[in-house]
């Protein structure tokens, strides 16, 4: 990874790197970390007071925080250093203390994000999440400081509104239903479930932690409301290990309302099994004689479950996902569909109804996609605008050589207004087709304005480019020849080949052609965006020069530079953007190389064996790509050294000079007998596997199918040049190409 293109980047390099660290931070678990001081202390409040206050801190090199584990930490360390973290690396196994340790360091960003994924979770499905087990989690830590009491009251009201009878009696303890019931009694919270569901959760909870023995009566002698509903139920009797399982319920009793329970489920169901006392139904039974109460209002909350009545709708509406959603069918038109709610109390009361339009891949073309965008930024379509840029996208990872992008870049340049976010849509376009070669554009795809715009990219942002300087002045020419006349545009293709084509043959020397001033006037725009130090020099004096439609003195210039500088030999190509391909001439003899180096594909009886690819990973930096498998059920992704001489890439079993994850989720390393074990969830075919090598620090993650999993803690031995390597059998396929996800994730809305 180049320094000075990315800002992200950058600092990310930073990160726990003992060469540009001050501070050691010591964890939890006694792992230490690596740290700025300058950081830290600009970006929170917390370091700036124990590094710069005059005390210790302030002088010794480490710093300790015993109470926050140190892939906690790392986490902070990120958002610090960067100003993001990502969705994935918060699990319910350490949001709680991420949001604790952000609380701890007055980082509100992170707190607040947090709090927005909590809320996510819920409205992606509220009946079945692991929002339980943070609840839990939380109320079980005895200690809650600083705003940790926040994070508890919105995981006790997420739950809260969560169906019981959806909830694992293994994902909630005794004291986080507690706090539940605790809310619904004297904040008369929204509550979802009836209160016989409440009673039935809170005794087979009781019944947990008395025995297996009890849990499992309890579960057959308490069903859930509608199979009492459905079946006729017969009367239970008493149990044993009653004493014991009534002294776990005892605190839950008080917040429970038996004057919501049918007369005949506690008759008949509950008070048989002898776990309530008497007084209790005995209270309950007198109340509703004196009161005369034939009907009782079963269900407690006051949360309302607005659902679509499928009984009451349109012939062409249908309802899915247990009554949320209403669907049309092809032909219909204006029809009707209710909810199942009425109000009918006096009150307030507030629902959304999300509308859920939804556009086809085909009808957005190449004719109309720029349009649509525009249209759908006027109108604030943010869903459009970010599924606009998805195909984009998209149609860059299907096919980066040839596409119809640089159409769109022309078409957006030549639109001499750019209103809302349709300067968002160039920038994108731009950074798209500059990972495009030039030498695969047509040249009427790319107007001189739009391939200026790419130039100005190269040449002020240093962004990632795709070709070498040669052909950038090849393209530029003929793009300008082209604007002359059908004749200037032909000579010149023929008189400015592509470069491959000079380096297979022996070109003679170019002569003066004709309307070359109109040409050059033409050119002259692009000329300052073109670094003629990165032409040979032979290119230069005997195909570009005798064209004369570049100024002498550039020539001049250049040849000085390089006769002062004594320059024999000259870096052709001006790009910083790795062109993954496979390497045809490294890999086992039963592997054959397609679509320009793209795909590694088997013959029949092809086993175990592998192909490098022909990248090598030298500099320091972090180098991402995928790749996608197709075809196997069982492969190897992962590093290699570049070619040795004891490097053998048929059958073996040998790993020597190999860094592989398999698809049984097992990672492998250089010994043959070291292995880090369920690494990851195993995965068959049809895969994408992505690898986030550091070059940096020498670590490497894996991604699978949209997973991050952590850094591979086993590798701690890699080596200062590597390659991305396969290992296949019949009939596997494997295509790599550069990580274009993260590339492109700023245009996201």
């Amino acid at each position: 990874m180049i320094k000075g293109y990315s800002l992200v980047q950058d600092l990310k390099s930073l990160i726990n790197n003992p060469k540009y660290s001050d501070i050691e931070i010591l964890c939890e678990d006694k792992k230490i970390l690596y740290g700025s001081r300058s950081i830290l202390a600009a970006r929170s409040e917390v370091f700036e007071g124990l590094f710069y206050n005059g005390m210790k801190e302030t002088y010794e090199k480490q710093v300790s925080f015993p109470t926050i584990n140190s892939s906690v930490m790392e986490i902070i360390l990120e958002y610090i250093y960067t100003g993001s973290i990502k969705d994935e690396y918060l699990t319910k196994d350490n949001i709680i203390e991420v949001f604790q340790a952000a609380d701890y360091f007055q980082l509100e960003n992170i707190k607040n994000f947090i709090t927005k994924i909590i809320i996510s979770i819920l409205e992606r499905n509220y009946t079945k999440n692991y929002l339980p087990e943070l609840l839990t989690k939380i109320v079980n830590n005895t200690i809650l400081s600083g705003d940790s009491h926040i994070l508890l009251d919105l995981l006790v009201k997420a739950v809260a509104i969560m169906p019981l009878n959806k909830i694992e009696f293994d994902q909630l303890s005794i004291a986080a239903f507690k706090t539940i019931l605790l809310y619904k009694y004297e904040e008369n919270g929204p509550f979802m479930t009836s209160e016989y569901e409440v009673l039935r959760y809170g005794a087979i909870l009781a019944a947990q932690q008395v025995s297996d023995d009890a849990f499992n009566t309890l579960m057959e002698l308490l069903p859930k409301l509608e199979e009492i509903k459905d079946s006729n139920w017969k009367e239970n009797e008493i149990i044993t290990n009653h004493q014991k399982i009534s002294e776990e319920l005892e605190p839950l009793i008080e917040f429970i309302d038996f004057d919501k329970i049918d007369a005949e489920i506690l008759s008949d169901i509950i008070e048989p099994l002898n776990i309530i006392p008497t007084e209790i139904f005995l209270n309950t039974y007198r109340r509703r004689a004196r009161l005369n109460i034939a009907e009782i209002q079963e269900t407690s909350h006051n949360f309302i479950d607005y659902v679509w009545d499928e009984t009451v709708c349109g012939s062409k509406i249908t309802v899915e996902e247990n009554g949320k959603v209403a669907n049309t069918k092809i032909d219909c038109k204006f029809q009707d569909i209710k909810s199942k709610v009425i109000f009918e109390d006096k009150g307030i009361f507030e629902w959304d109804v999300i509308i859920e339009g939804s556009i086809k891949d085909e009808y957005l073309t190449k004719d109309n996609i720029i349009e649509v965008f525009q249209a759908a930024d006027y109108f604030q379509l943010e869903n459009i605008k970010n599924f606009i840029t998805k195909i984009i996208i998209s149609i860059l990872e299907r096919n980066y050589t040839k596409n119809y992008l640089p159409e769109l870049l022309t078409k957006i340049v030549n639109n001499t207004i750019l209103s809302g976010d349709s300067h968002i849509l160039l920038d994108l376009l731009v950074k798209a087709v500059a990972i495009m070669p030039l030498n695969k554009i047509e040249f009427d795809q790319l107007s001189i304005a739009a391939f200026k715009t790419i130039l100005l990219y190269k040449y002020e942002e240093n962004g990632p480019f795709m070709t070498s300087e040669y052909e950038v002045l090849r393209y530029g020419a003929i793009l300008a020849a082209q604007q002359v006349s059908d004749d200037a545009f032909n000579t010149l293709m023929e008189l400015l080949p592509k470069l491959e084509e000079i380096k297979d043959s022996n070109w003679k020397e170019n002569e003066i052609i004709t309307n070359h001033q109109k040409i050059s006037e033409e050119l002259e725009p692009l000329i300052e965006f073109i670094d003629f130090d990165k032409i040979d020099a032979e290119i230069l004096s005997d195909i570009i020069e005798p064209l004369n439609i570049i100024p002498t003195e550039i020539f001049l210039n250049t040849y000085r530079r390089r006769a002062r500088l004594n320059i024999a030999e000259i870096q052709e190509t001006s790009h910083n953007f790795i062109d993954y391909v496979w390497d045809e001439t490294v890999c086992g003899s039963k592997i054959t190389v397609e679509e320009n180096g793209k795909v590694a594909n088997t013959k029949i009886d092809c086993k175990f064996q592998d192909i490098k690819s022909k990248v090598i990973f030298e500099d320091k930096g972090i180098f991402e790509w995928d790749v996608i498998i197709e075809g196997t059920n069982f492969y190897c992704v992962g590093l290699c050294t570049p070619l040795e001489s004891n490097f053998v890439y048929e059958i073996t079993k040998s790993l020597a000079n190999k860094w592989i994850l398999c698809s049984d989720g097992n990672c492998y390393d250089n010994s043959d007998y070291r292995r880090e074990m369920s690494y990851c969830i195993p995965f068959k075919s049809s895969t994408i596997v992505t690898v986030h090598l550091d070059m940096s620090v020498k670590a490497c993650a894996f991604t699978v199918n949209g997973i991050k999993y952590p850094t591979v803690k086993l590798w701690n031995d890699l080596p200062s040049r590597l390659c991305p390597l396969v290992i296949l059998s019949y009939p596997g396929r494997a295509r790599i190409q550069l990580h274009l996800q993260n590339f492109f994730t700023e245009f996201l809305f």
